[in-house]
């Protein structure tokens, strides 16, 4: 609620006053915080109940997908995950719960995050699999996780108080971010929705400025527009919270893939900031390590990435991918058989399970 200036008379300046303390009382109901007076988030959240709303499933999956949900954050993590047996659940100011359903053969599974306090839904999604099975609640556990913790870490951040709404459109577009943008600019429109709601909040800055990445590659007009309001979101960001990596990583990307010693700099600047929760700094360096021969020290900030997504199927790609380039095939072929067995039907992981086959020489597999 922005407030206004009366200056026009006792009478006046008292009905004034009067309507600002309803109007305040009123959005105090309608916009409820996140947190107290102090303007810091806690990134903490329970597991709370899963229902199944189909009687013909499984009734240990809502056991399961809290067990699957707890996993997935891992031990190494900024956002604290909760389970339902903890004394301390109750104490989280936000909680995880869902349902289960069956679609035809296959099952839904919806998981919510709630503001324990305001009751309001900040997020939802859905996620479908073809089967129920413990693949079908991993997906869900895996991606929903990530969708909560990129939005209550960079939440975290925010000095002031932020609002429902504000958290719920930055939550939005962290499932656009990492469950797969719905349309090639549905991150990008996502990101500036955050920036219009809370113009101070540097995580939605650079928000916009990764989003705008992908879609700066090319060297359209179009494109070039989109580099320099990316260069411009990342500025900002960086203005507003000087230990916030994402708007060096996203200057990272934005400059021609020859400037290397800016790219490296900057993505070490990242580096030495404060730890993402996804541990997205080392996998960009690790990557970028990895576009330029550096496979040793690319393997070792992969490990640090995965580390912070241990279920992740695509941190565990990297780091085994980046294993058998090094030559450590053991160890390679150990990570990508237990990714396999969380993940069997990932399709980049039977493709470098492939290719592994034939940089080993193992080419009877390779056929196979």
């Amino acid at each position: 609620i922005r407030g206004g200036r009366f200056d026009v008379g006792l009478r006046r300046g008292l009905i004034a006053a009067a309507t600002a303390f309803i109007l305040l009382a009123g959005g105090a109901f309608l916009f409820p915080q996140l947190w107290g007076d102090s303007g810091d988030v806690e990134p903490k959240v329970a597991v709370g109940e899963f229902s199944l709303v189909s009687g013909d499933l499984p009734q240990a999956l809502p056991n399961m997908l809290g067990q699957e949900i707890v996993a997935a954050f891992g031990a190494e993590n900024a956002v604290t995950v909760v389970a339902p047996d903890n004394r301390r659940a109750d104490s989280a100011p936000f909680v995880m719960d869902g349902s289960a359903s069956k679609l035809g053969p296959a099952v839904r599974v919806t998981v919510n995050l709630k503001n324990r306090r305001s009751g309001v839904v900040l997020w939802s999604h859905a996620y479908e699999h073809e089967a129920m099975d413990v693949a079908a609640a991993r997906e869900a556990a895996v991606g929903a996780s990530q969708v909560v913790r990129c939005g209550l870490w960079g939440a975290s951040s925010y000095p002031k108080r932020m609002s429902d709404e504000a958290l719920s459109m930055y939550l939005k577009w962290c499932n656009e971010h990492w469950s797969g943008s719905t349309s090639e600019t549905a991150e990008l429109d996502a990101a500036r929705r955050v920036t219009a709601a809370a113009p101070d909040f540097s995580f939605g800055w650079s928000a916009l400025a990764l989003a705008t990445v992908p879609l700066a590659v090319s060297q359209s007009e179009e494109a070039r527009k989109l580099r320099g309001a990316g260069i411009a979101a990342a500025g900002k960001s960086m203005a507003r919270d000087s230990q916030n990596p994402e708007g060096y990583m996203a200057l990272a990307g934005l400059l021609p893939l020859n400037r290397y010693a800016e790219r490296e700099a900057l993505l070490k600047k990242a580096i030495s900031l404060r730890p993402t929760e996804c541990g997205c700094e080392r996998q960009a360096y690790g990557d970028f390590l990895t576009s330029v021969g550096r496979m040793e020290d690319a393997v070792s900030e992969y490990e640090r990435a995965r580390d912070m997504r241990p279920l992740a199927p695509f941190s565990n790609l990297r780091f085994a991918q980046a294993l058998y380039m090094v030559g450590r095939n053991d160890e390679a072929d150990r990570v990508l058989e237990s990714t396999l067995e969380l993940w069997p039907d990932a399709t980049s992981l039977r493709l470098l399970e492939i290719k592994s086959a034939l940089w080993t020489h193992r080419y009877d597999e390779a056929i196979a």
